[in-house]
C-alpha cells in the first residue's frame, strides 16, 4: 500500500512539475515610440527578460524600461507579462533653434509574447502609476490574441486591476500590454512631467487545471512524507 501512495504522489508530482512549464514559448518583445521615434528590441533567445534605457527619446529621458514574461526555466506556471517599473521623464527642449515637432509628445510602450498555452478562465491586469512631478495620465490596455481585455486610465497616484478576457480563441496565444504615457503640456517648450508605472497581465486558471496543479503539489507532499518516514 506504501509503494502504491508512494507511486501516485510521484505521479502527480511529475503532472504539476510538467503543468509548471507551460506557460512560456518564445522571446519577449518590447516596443517604445513617441512621434518619429521608435524602437523594438526582443529578448535573446532563452531569456524571459528584456531592458531598456535611453535619453532623449523624442523628448523622453527613458531611463530604464523592462518586460518580463512566464518561463518554464523560473518554474512560472501562471501565464504572466509584466511591464517593469519605468522611470521616464519628459523634459523642455533645450537645443538651440524651434522645438522639434512632436517633442515630448505621447510615449507608447508595448510588451508582447507568444506562445502561451496555459488554461484560463480569465486575466487580471494591473496597473499603478506614481508621478514624480509635473501632470499627466497613463493607459495601459491588454489584449489576448486581438481582443481587448481590458484597459486603465491612470493619473498621478492611481493604483487598479481589471478583470476580463475569458478562454482565448486559439491555442497557443499571444498577450500584448500596452501603456501610452501622455505628459499634461500647455506649450511644448514648457513640458515637464516624471512617470513611474508598472503594468501585469496575468492569467486566471482553469478550475480543473488549478485542482491538476493542486494534485501535484499534494503528490510531492505525499513523497517527501513517505520517504522520511522510511529514513525515520
Amino acid at each position: 500500500m506504501s509503494r502504491r501512495i508512494s507511486k501516485l504522489g510521484l505521479i502527480a508530482a511529475t503532472v504539476g512539475a510538467l503543468m509548471a512549464g507551460t506557460a512560456f514559448a518564445s522571446p519577449v518583445t518590447l516596443q517604445l515610440s513617441s512621434g518619429s521615434s521608435s524602437t523594438t528590441l526582443s529578448a535573446p533567445v532563452g531569456s524571459d527578460t528584456i531592458g531598456y534605457s535611453n535619453a532623449n527619446f523624442n523628448g523622453w529621458d527613458i531611463q530604464f524600461a523592462s518586460a518580463t514574461s512566464g518561463s518554464p526555466n523560473a518554474n512560472t506556471y501562471f501565464g504572466a507579462l509584466d511591464l517593469g517599473t519605468l522611470s521616464a521623464t519628459c523634459s523642455p527642449y533645450a537645443g538651440t533653434g524651434p522645438t522639434p515637432t512632436g517633442w515630448c509628445g505621447a510615449l507608447t510602450i508595448t510588451a508582447s509574447d507568444t506562445g502561451f498555452t496555459t488554461p484560463t478562465s480569465g486575466f487580471i491586469m494591473a496597473g499603478s502609476n506614481s508621478q514624480t512631478f509635473g501632470m499627466g495620465t497613463v493607459e495601459q490596455t491588454g489584449w489576448v490574441n486581438d481582443t481587448e481585455i481590458g484597459s486603465l486610465l491612470l493619473t498621478n497616484t492611481d493604483h487598479n486591476t481589471v478583470f476580463g478576457g475569458g478562454t482565448p480563441s486559439s491555442n497557443p496565444y499571444s498577450i500584448m500590454l500596452t501603456a501610452v504615457l501622455t505628459p499634461n503640456c500647455g506649450e511644448a517648450t514648457s513640458c515637464n512631467a516624471g512617470f513611474s508605472f508598472d503594468g501585469t497581465i496575468q492569467s486566471v486558471p482553469e478550475p480543473g487545471t488549478l485542482a491538476l496543479f493542486g494534485a501535484g503539489l499534494l503528490g510531492c507532499a505525499l513523497v517527501i512524507s513517505r520517504r522520511r518516514a522510511r529514513q525515520s
